[in-house]
C-alpha cells in the first residue's frame, strides 16, 4: 500500500528525577533563638549580638538549585530535499529511522519498506531488513570481522557501520548498535538502483548518507519474555524456559536472531565429549508435519509426548537431524508445530551417514539425540492458539 509520507521527528525522550530539598525545623529553631536574643538584649549586648547573628545564620541556610533538564538529543540533520522515516520492530521493541527524499511514495511489507520515488524522476529503492540482534555469546566474530576486513562509514550518532555488500547495482549497509538485551543490535538497510535509473555514484552517496544519518532507538518494550520471565518463541503458541536441563546438565537458554525472526536453544558438551546444540526454529501453522509424514527422508519418533517426524544430514563432518513435533491440531486442513535442529559436532565420514541410514551402523547416534531433545521439551510450553 502506498501512501505519501510526512515527516517524522524521532527524539529519546529521558525521565528526569527531581527531588526538592528543605525542611522546617531549622527555621523552627532559627525563631526561638531570635526570641531568646530579644528577651535578653538588656542584659548583654554582646550576646544578643552574637544571637542574632546565629539566627540569621540558621534562616538563611543556602538551598541548593534544582538541576536543570538536559536536552534531548537531536537527530543527525538531514540535508535539504530528505525527511525522516520511522519504523518501529515490536517483538525486539526498537525503533530506527532513516532518511528518504521528500515526496516520496512508500510501501511498506511485513519483513522491509520499499521506497520507490514517482516514475518520471530517477527511481531508487530502500529495503528495511527487520533487526537481527546477534548475541555476543554465540557470535561476536561477524562484527569483528565486519570492522577489520570492510569499509567503514560515517556516523553522526556515533554506530559502527560497514558497508556490508557494494555491487553496481545494489548497496547495503549492517549497522552495529548499542548493546541491547543479550547482545547488541544489528540493522541492516540496502539500497538498490531500481531499473537501473541510478548511477553506482549515486547509490554510494545514498548510502553514506542513510549511514550517516540513521538513528537507532529503544521504545522501551520487547515482545521477547513473557510476564514470567520465559522466552517467547517465533511462534506465539510456544514459550521456553531460560533454564533448561539436558543430558543431566543445567543450561542457560540463550537466544540469537536468524533473519529477523528470534530463536533460542542450548550448546554442551556430551558424556561422549561430543559438542551436542539444540536450536529451536518456532512454530509454523500449516500442512507441514502432514506434507511429510510419508516421506521417505523422514522418520517417524515421538519427542515430549508429541508425535514427531526427523531427517538426518552430514555437514562438516557433524551430524544434523531437523524435527517437525506435531503439537496440536493434526487435522490435514490445520497444524500448529515445533521446528527444531540437533546438531551433533564431530568426525562423522559419509560411510558412517550411509551406514546410519541403513541401519547398518550399530551406533546410538540417533537415539541419544532424541533423547536430548526429549529433556529439552521438558522447559517448551505449547499453548493452543486455535480452538478445535
Amino acid at each position: 500500500m502506498k501512501k505519501k509520507i510526512l515527516s517524522t521527528v524521532l527524539a529519546l525522550t529521558m525521565a528526569i528525577s527531581m527531588t526538592a530539598c528543605g525542611g522546617s525545623e531549622p527555621e523552627t529553631n532559627a525563631g526561638n533563638v531570635a526570641a531568646n536574643a530579644s528577651n535578653e538584649v538588656s542584659e548583654n549586648n554582646s550576646d544578643n549580638n552574637a544571637q542574632a547573628a546565629e539566627a540569621d545564620s540558621t534562616v538563611t541556610e543556602a538551598v541548593p538549585e534544582e538541576p536543570e533538564e538536559p536536552e534531548e538529543p537531536a537527530l543527525p540533520e538531514l540535508p535539504e530535499g530528505y525527511e525522516r522515516y520511522s519504523l518501529i520492530d515490536e517483538t525486539f521493541g526498537v525503533e530506527v529511522s532513516f532518511p528518504v527524499k521528500t515526496g516520496e511514495s512508500i510501501t511498506e511489507m511485513p519483513d522491509k519498506i520499499a521506497v520507490y520515488e514517482d516514475a518520471a524522476k530517477e527511481g531508487w529503492y530502500i529495503s528495511y531488513s527487520l533487526f537481527n540482534v546477534s548475541p555476543h555469546a554465540i557470535d561476536d566474530s561477524t562484527y569483528k570481522y565486519d570492522m577489520d576486513n570492510k569499509e567503514v562509514l560515517e556516523s553522526d550518532a556515533g554506530y559502527d557501520i560497514v558497508l556490508s555488500l557494494d555491487q553496481t547495482d545494489w548497496k547495503c549497509i549492517k549497522i552495529y548498535g548499542d548493546d541491547y538485551l543479550d547482545g547488541r543490535m544489528v540493522v541492516e538497510i540496502e539500497i538498490d538502483g531500481w531499473q537501473e535509473r541510478m548511477t553506482n555514484e549515486q547509490m554510494l552517496d545514498e548510502v553514506k548518507l542513510v549511514a550517516k544519518t540513521v538513528k537507532i532507538t529503544e521504545t522501551g518494550s520487547n515482545q521477547l519474555y513473557t510476564a514470567d520471565g520465559k522466552f517467547q518463541s517465533a511462534a506465539d503458541y510456544i514459550t521456553i524456559d531460560p533454564k533448561v536441563t539436558v543430558d543431566g546438565q543445567s543450561l542457560d537458554n540463550k537466544w540469537t536472531c536468524v533473519s529477523g525472526y528470534p530463536n533460542s536453544g542450548v550448546e554442551f558438551t556430551d558424556s561422549e565429549g561430543e559438542t551436542v546444540s539444540i536450536t529451536e526454529k518456532g512454530g509454523y501453522g500449516g500442512t507441514i508435519y502432514a506434507a511429510r509424514v510419508d516421506d521417505d527422508d523422514y522418520t517417524a519418533t515421538e519427542i515430549g509426548g508429541y508425535p514427531a517426524i526427523r531427517t538426518v544430514y552430514n555437514t562438516g563432518g557433524s551430524m544434523v537431524a531437523y524435527y517437525i513435533i506435531l503439537l496440536g491440531h493434526d487435522a490435514k486442513d490445520y497444524e500448529e508445530n515445533f521446528e527444531v535442529y540437533v546438531t551433533v559436532d564431530g568426525n562423522f565420514d559419509s560411510t558412517f551417514f550411509s551406514d546410519l541410514l541403513d541401519g547398518v551402523s550399530d551406533s546410538d547416534l540417533l537415539d541419544r539425540m532424541d533423547s536430548y531433545l526429549n529433556d529439552y521439551m521438558n522447559s517448551v510450553t505449547y499453548t493452543p492458539s486455535v480452538t478445535e
